[in-house]
């Protein structure tokens, strides 16, 4: 019994500094140092990079339906960044960058009914795109939201 008492106390001293945890929409989460990745204790996320190329002089149009998209899946459960970016030297290039819990998390979210209406209003705008470009699995860094300032 002191055994089993003494390896789930050490287990929770391994979790508690073996990793950091960011809040985000008040749900602690856990971002693996590199002891945690050794020993596999972390949760993988999913993650998508890629781009997207307006028709000429449409960047604009084509990066507000995707913030329009982002504002959809604030509220979804599972997307825990969404972040939309237009090139400094060509506003016709878009990058979205994507963190889900799961691949599972983020192909549901693609049969909304309102993302479903955004990428077919969407469509019309895209000349190019590279698709999903880099599947990912985030495993650190930092996460803000720069967007809500004017909502203090």
């Amino acid at each position: 019994m002191l055994k089993t008492y003494l390896t789930s106390k050490l287990l929770g001293l391994i979790l508690t500094y073996a990793c950091r945890f960011y809040t985000i929409r008040d749900i602690p989460i856990p971002f693996p140092l590199s002891f945690k990745e050794k020993y596999k204790i972390h949760m993988q996320y999913y993650g998508l990079i890629g781009n997207q190329t307006a028709k000429e002089g449409k960047g604009n149009q084509l990066a507000q339906l995707l913030i329009e998209a982002s504002k959809v899946l604030e509220g979804f459960e599972g997307c825990i960044q969404y972040i939309i970016a237009q090139e400094v030297k060509n506003k016709d290039i878009i990058w979205v960058t994507e963190i889900w819990t799961s691949k599972e998390v983020h192909s549901a979210s693609l049969q909304l009914p309102e993302i479903k209406s955004i990428i077919a209003e969407a469509m019309p705008f895209i000349e190019e795109t590279s698709g999903l470009g880099a599947e990912t699995i985030p495993v650190g860094g930092v996460i803000k939201n720069p967007f809500d300032k004017d909502e203090e």
